[in-house]
């Protein structure tokens, strides 16, 4: 029987990152990034561009991001934005996690 020390919970963080625009969400995990944390985002607005960027000198920083982005098409309807059809970027993001793979050791 495992003990609680083995319990993989002592490997794993997780983590939701929210805050208010320019909170410091970005840079933060730019910093676990640049200090050896592996960091797996699910990116619903396309926005990663920032991230790779303060990581853009630091291979081993951006080797630690594993990304998947999905987004829904939307439109402009009566001045309202609206989905283009069924929205799937959620349930789609959902499977994926079911799914992701991505190297365990490091």
């Amino acid at each position: 029987m495992p003990k609680g020390t083995e319990h993989q919970s002592k490997k794993t963080t997780k983590l939701l990152n929210l805050g208010n625009p320019g909170g410091g969400k970005t840079g933060a995990l730019a910093c676990l990034a640049k200090a050896g944390y592996r960091l797996i985002i699910v990116d619903y607005d396309n926005g990663l561009d920032i991230l790779i960027n303060l990581c853009k000198n630091d291979k081993k920083a951006l080797n630690n991001i594993y990304f998947e982005t999905f987004t829904d098409k939307m439109q402009m309807v009566n001045g309202m934005i609206l989905p283009v059809g069924t929205p799937r970027a959620f349930t789609d993001s959902m499977n994926a996690l079911t799914k992701w793979k991505f190297p365990v050791s490091r």
